[in-house]
Parts: C-alpha cells; sequence; structure tokens
C-alpha cells in the first residue's frame, strides 16, 4: 500500500488514479482547479512564464494552492515521462 505523508492521518480521504503520457499537460495557468495531484509514479515538470521551475516525482504533492485559495493555477503541470497520479476534487474544494 502507497503512504504519502500528506494523507496520513486521512483514513478518509478517496481518491481517483490518472495516466497521462509523456508531455502530457495535466492543467494549464489560468484554468480553475479545485483538486490537487499526488504523484504515484513517474515525474511532473512545474511551468511558470515558459520555464521548467520545479520537477517532481512519486510521493510528491502539486496543484494544492487552486483549491485552498480558490484562485485560477498560477503555473502549468506537464508529464515529463509517462506518470501516473492521484487526485481528489472533493476533498480539496475551495472554501467558501
Amino acid at each position: 500500500m502507497l503512504t504519502i505523508d500528506t494523507f496520513r492521518n486521512e483514513p478518509n480521504v478517496v481518491g481517483v488514479g490518472v495516466g497521462v503520457g509523456a508531455g502530457e499537460v495535466i492543467f494549464r495557468d489560468g484554468e480553475a482547479g479545485s483538486e490537487m495531484f499526488a504523484i504515484v509514479e513517474g515525474t511532473v515538470d512545474i511551468h511558470k512564464n515558459g520555464k521548467c521551475i520545479t520537477s517532481l516525482q512519486a510521493l510528491e504533492v502539486f496543484g494544492e494552492m487552486a483549491p485552498i485559495d480558490g484562485k485560477p493555477r498560477s503555473a502549468m503541470a506537464v508529464a515529463r515521462r509517462a506518470s501516473y497520479c492521484w487526485f481528489d476534487g472533493r476533498r480539496f474544494s475551495p472554501c467558501s
């Protein structure tokens, strides 16, 4: 069983897995977002202003700000290689 530290104390978090191909955009800068992602396998690059600002690996989380602050995505996420990510849009919805 995979344990992602962010969720270790949240036994009721239910997520969905999604496979993405190399070069596939997961989300774009400016898009609305209500889910965060955790990388199960693969590598995801985060781009801002046309430049890669970081590369993330398995067990790292990304996309968490949009559901927290309710603002559009501030960067673009692209799979560097074939990846499998877990996400949950119900648990991390914007606060009203």
